[in-house]
This record gives C-alpha cells, structure tokens and sequence, in this order.
C-alpha cells in the first residue's frame, strides 16, 4: 500500500548519521527506547515479566475466574508482552507497593556495550535527547561512567518543564517515571499520557527525528500521542529485529513518510552508529574518569581537613569523627604543608611523623621529595627514595619523583627512564608523571615527538594544570616554535594560576625573548618576584634581563647573587654570572671561578663551554682553551645554536691564524642570516690577538663589531 514505511538495512540507516556528520547544517536525532533496549544489561524485557506474573496469576485463582477476565480483558497468550499493564494490575491488586517493590528488584542490570556507545552519541553529539518507557538508570549510568557529561534525568511529569530542546546537556526523558519515583505500570496509568508530558514532548517530536528501539508500541499513551501528531512531526525511524512483529499499534503511527529499520538488536545498533560517527572509547577512558573522581574527592578532603587542622592548631582538638577519615601519615603531611614558610619546621615534622610511622612509604616518599627539592640535600634525599620504595616497589608517585631526582641531581639518564615508565607502567594516567617524562624525553633525551605525546597526555588527564600548561608552552616555545600557540598555553597558566610565581616568570620570559615586549615582561618578572622572593630561577632570570635589556647592571648583580645564595649549585645561574663578570664587570678571576663551578654541575652545557674557552683565550691561556672550544663545537653538531656557532668562529679567527680563512668563511655565512651575539664583549680576546701579532687586527675589529651590534 501506498501509505506503509519505506524499509532500509542498518547499512542505509547508518549511511544517514554518517551523511548528516559530515553536512554543514545538521538534523537532530531523538531515542526512543523501550524494554527490548535494555535486555542486554541483564534487565528483563516487558514481556518476560508480563509471561512470570501471568503464570503466577494463573496459579493462584480459580480457574473459572481466570478464565472470565482473560476473555473480559482480551488477553492473548500469545502476545503477553500486549497486555503487560493489565497483567501487573492483576498480579499486584492485592497490594501495590509489592508491585513497585518487584519492579524495583529486577531494575539491577549494568549497561551494555550499547549504552556505552549511546552514552557518548548523548554527550558528544547535537542527538541529546532520550525518550523512554523504562524505569532503569542504564542511560545515566553509562554517561557517569563513559563520559564526564551530567545528563538532566527527567524522572517525573513534574519536572517536564525544565526540557529544553536548545540545551547542551543530554536529557533523559522518562514518560512512566524513574524506579525511585512511583513508575507507571497500570493499565489506567499507561494508557494517557500525563498533560505535562504532551506540552514537553511537542517541540521534541516535531523538531527531531524519533529512532525508536526495543519499543513493542503496546503503550497506549505515547502511541496515542504519536498518531495524533501524524502531519506534525518529522518522519520517525523504527528499529525491529527481523524475529519480532510489528504490531498492529505500530502500523497504525506510521506513514509513507517513515521508515522501518531492520536491526539485529540495539547494542548492534549502537556500535554501528559509534563507527560511523567517528566516536571512540579509550579503554582507560572509565578509569580516567574514576580517578579523576578520585582526585577531586582528595582535594576536597584534603581542604576539609587542612580547615579542622587549623582549628587545631587554635586549640582545638579534631573530633574523632574526622581523626578516622584521615591517614596518619596524611596529618603529619598536612602539618609540614602547613609550615611551608619554615622549612626546619617542616623538616622537623616530617621527622616527628617518620619516627612514629616508620613504614609509611607516602610519608618517607614525601620526605625524600622534600630533601630533593626545597633542601637540596642530595643524599639524604636519595637514601628516603630508596626506603620508600624498598617499603613499596609499586608505589607510582615515588617512582616518579625517583625518576626526575635521578635525572636531575644525579644525571643518570638510563636509570631515570626505568623508573619513569615503572611509574607511567603503575599509573598511566598519573598527570604529574606524563609530563615529567615529558620534559624528560625532550630535554634529556631530544626525543621532541615522544615528549609532545606525554605532554598533551599530561594535559589530557589534567587540562586545567596551569604546571603542565606553562610547561607545554615552554616546549612549543622554545622546541617548537610555534609562538602564538606557546603564547596560548602561556596564558592559559595564567588563568589557571594567576598567583603563580612560575607561571608569571614563564610568560615574562617569553614576552621578554620572544615577543620583545621588555617593558610587559618587566612587570610580569616583577610580579613573580613578587608572589615568590626566594625562586632562584626567577632571580636569575630577572638579574639577565637587567643585564642585556636595561642595562642596569648593579641591579643586575644583586639578583644574580640572590639567585646563587638561593641555588648554588644551579649550572645555568653560575654560567650567567660568569657571563656577566667576563663581559660587563671584566673581572676575569672572578668569572673564570663561576664558569668552572657552571661546568662542575653541568659539564655538557654549550654556551658555558665556548664562554670559558673564550675566557681563557683571552687571558693568553690556548692550550687549556682547545679543550673547551673544540667540546663547544661538538656539542652544537649535535644541537645546533648559530649564535654560539658565530662566537666560536670568531675565536677562531683571533686565535688560530691557521684556520683564519674558514673562520671568515662561516662567520659570513652567520652575519649573512643576521645571526648576531648581540652586546657579547670580545674586547679581551682582540687584545690578546694584538700581543700574539695578529696579521689582520682592524679586520678582526670589524667582525667583531658586526657580530656584536645590532
């Protein structure tokens, strides 16, 4: 006949998401589910419970009676599921709350593979809406699992007003009402739909396309309201499985203009529509999830007892109510956080709570990270790494502080990686350990790509980290290149953190060597110093800009000390005052003593390496010197840097007469790309030039004039 549903395969269905994906302007697609979606989740369908309690009915009355209102209610033993109201109106007459009771207990299923995939359809794309007969919470659950999406449960007629077809959320619409709000199951109750829910649903039907799934059609009140909308709703595609029929009610809604789509059943469906949607479930997605949970409920209890410890601190005594919810190494953490601008203090705290809990790993770990980082006490801080992990191999926040410890103060690469992928190995989704190896891999290792990985994995697991957004834009920065984007990242610290001292001092940094922007980047150096006195890298930074920008240099000096009090044995701090009393204040004693303690620390460091051998060529002193500049020039093959390229070179040319013509060579080809030493002071090295007889003096002042002015 003219007026029956044109059929498609699910292929064709599913052609229609993927075509309507990939438009420009888009239709919006609303679920209709029924109980045969939720078979699959271990949640029986109607006509399973119509089938039980008919048995049930049949055994307990007189057979004449039961005889009499199968007729009276024209039940068809056959098609049970057609007269599941009247059923349970029968099974449960004698007592209702029985009835919720039973419905309540078989509601115990978990979602399946089906609704993981519809949980991400309702988060992830503009179909948002689902309208279901059933009383279960599948549909929420998944999105709570699968997704961070807070669905809006419209569980009762009551709260049909608060649907908004425009809305952002995914909305689940429950016309019988949800499990813990008086569901519907008799016959007067599922045969008219509630007035609230006629007014709601309106805008839904007549804007969005219906996918109706495991929906028998035997419900008299949205069948009712279906029909009635016939010329005002948009075509409505229904799902069957081949094996069922479709009921007379069914045929009777739809029109030409619907469609029947044969499926093999709704977890089927779903996978397809995921597929073609292009929607994916990281297998670790639900842990994610769980423990960024996880983490949120630490951080809250955490403040919750950071705010009775410093009632206790008043005082008063923490009631044994929250004494059980707190570890005991977590108060002794809390304390010694809580002394931050003491560090014996906080040292002494820690000590307390070790004598006292002589195995809590988390506590001696803690310990140890503290030795490492605020004491810089090396070995003792290596011997409490190493009982916390004696006391527990597996624990990932310890390996991982192990790790940047072993790379950092002890320079042993290898051994460091170990214990970084034990850590990511225990953990992978532990925010702090993928960026560490991230910075691990790019400035240890100058593996950039891997590094870029675990840096946007570190910022997948922790988007709102101003650390790792400050850090990510530091690599675009000064790997990368990629300026506007590390500009992003720099400011997305920023609002994250505006308090933070590094975050500050990192886009002061940027704005000052990047964007030459000296006197925006002034005030953000300020700012940081501000918010944090004591940084040694701040001071330094700062002492630079002083330096090369305002050429303020007493100032400048004064942080370069502050910054070498704080951190003495910072390689990159001693290098830049070195620099800075070589070539500024030409004390050259004084500055050969800093470039050594610089190379002590960090002996493969480029620009320290050529800065001394320059030093030393200057003060006469070539033999030691080779040393240095041919070490120079083979750390910048493997990491170029032109500007200390063109230094070299041009020690080259004031000190070895035999390379004097490869020397001009390649600082030509330098000065030809506009590679500069801006303000650097050769002024030692022309000197010492002259006393060796230098053949072509007022050449060599020429080159260096060039390579050093603007």
């Amino acid at each position: 006949m003219s007026n029956e549903p044109k059929k498609l395969t699910l292929k064709e269905f599913s052609r229609i998401f993927k075509d309507n994906k990939d438009a420009s302007s888009s239709s919006k697609y609303c679920f209709l589910l029924g109980a045969g979606a939720s078979v699959s989740s271990g949640i029986p369908s109607g006509k399973t419970l119509a089938e039980k309690w008919y048995e049930v009915i049949q055994e307990d009355a007189d057979p004449e009676e039961f005889k009499k209102w199968k007729k009276k209610k024209n039940i068809n033993e056959n098609n049970l599921a057609a007269s599941y109201s009247v059923i349970y109106e029968k099974r449960f007459r004698a007592n209702r709350a029985d009835g919720y009771a039973e419905i309540q207990n078989q509601l115990t299923g978990k979602p399946s593979v089906g609704y993981a995939f519809l949980a991400k359809i309702l988060a992830e794309t503009e179909h948002r809406f689902v309208i279901t007969t059933n009383f279960d919470s599948l549909i929420e659950d998944a999105l709570f699992i699968y997704t961070d999406k807070k669905p809006l449960v419209c569980g009762h007629e009551s709260l049909a007003g608060y649907i908004n077809v425009h809305g952002k959320r995914p909305t689940i619409i429950k016309i019988h009402r949800d499990v813990l709000l008086d569901p519907i199951s008799d016959k007067k109750g599922t045969n008219k739909l509630k007035k609230q829910w006629e007014k709601a649903l309106k805008p839904l039907v007549s804007g969005f396309h219906l996918v109706v799934i495991g929906y028998g059609g035997n419900d008299g009140s949205l069948m009712n309201y279906l029909n009635d909308l016939k010329d005002n709703r948009k075509p409505i595609y229904w799902c069957f499985r081949e094996e069922d029929n479709i009921s007379e009610q069914t045929n009777d809604i739809l029109t030409e203009n619907d469609y029947l789509v044969t499926i093999k059943g709704f977890d089927d469906l779903m996978v397809e529509l995921r597929s073609v949607l292009g929607l994916t479930i990281d297998t670790e997605d639900f842990i994610k999830n769980a423990g960024r949970r996880k983490k949120e409920f630490e951080e809250e209890l955490n403040e919750f007892v950071e705010s009775k410890e410093k009632a206790k601190e008043d005082g008063e005594e923490l009631p044994p109510a929250i004494k059980e919810i707190v570890p005991d190494w977590w108060e002794y953490q809390l304390r010694a956080d809580a002394a931050k601008d003491d560090v014996d203090k906080q040292d002494a705290i820690y000590r307390e709570g070790i004598k006292k809990l002589p195995n809590s790993y988390e506590l001696i770990g803690s310990y140890a990270f503290f030795l490492h980082t605020i004491r810089n006490e090396s070995d003792q801080a290596e011997i409490y790494y190493k009982k916390a992990l004696e006391l527990d191999p597996n624990h990932a926040n310890n390996n991982g502080n192990y790790a940047i410890f072993l790379s950092d103060i002890r320079n042993e690469s290898d051994q460091a990686e170990i214990y970084y992928k034990k850590a990511l190995e225990l953990d992978p989704n532990h925010a702090n350990n993928n960026g560490n190896y991230a910075i691990f891999l790019s400035d240890i290792c100058k593996e950039y790509d891997q590094a870029e990985i675990y840096y946007k994995k570190a910022l997948e697991l922790d988007s709102e980290s101003a650390l790792w957004n400050g850090n990510y834009a530091s690599f675009l920065d000064t790997i990368r290149k990629e300026y506007d984007q590390a500009e992003s990242y720099y400011k997305e610290s920023l609002e994250f953190a505006p308090e933070s001292a590094l975050c500050n001092g990192n886009y002061a940094l940027f704005l000052d060597k990047i964007r030459k922007k000296y006197d925006q980047a002034e005030s953000y150096y300020k700012e940081s110093l501000e918010l944090d006195p004591n940084r040694a890298s701040l001071n330094g930074n700062y002492a630079l800009f002083l330096e090369t920008i305002r050429n303020e240099y007493d100032q400048a000096e004064s942080y370069y000390k502050k910054a070498l009090k704080l951190d003495p044995n910072d390689a990159y701090r001693n290098g830049s005052y070195a620099s800075f009393l070589h070539t500024i204040r030409k004390e050259y004693d004084q500055a050969e003593i800093y470039y050594k303690k610089a190379l002590e620390f960090n002996p493969n460091d480029a620009n320290n390496n050529g800065s001394y051998g320059g030093l030393l060529l200057g003060m006469g002193r070539k033999e030691e010197a080779n040393l240095y500049i041919e070490k120079a020039f083979d750390l910048i093959s493997e990491t170029p840097d032109e500007v200390l390229e063109l230094e070299l070179w041009f020690y080259k040319l004031a000190h070895y007469p035999e390379q004097y013509e490869e020397a001009k060579t390649n600082i030509d080809r330098l000065l030809n790309k506009n590679i500069r030493s801006i303000g650097w002071d050769f002024s030692k090295n022309i000197e010492q030039a002259a006393k060796e007889g230098h053949l072509h003096l007022d050449e060599l002042k020429e080159y260096a004039r060039r390579i050093t002015s603007k």
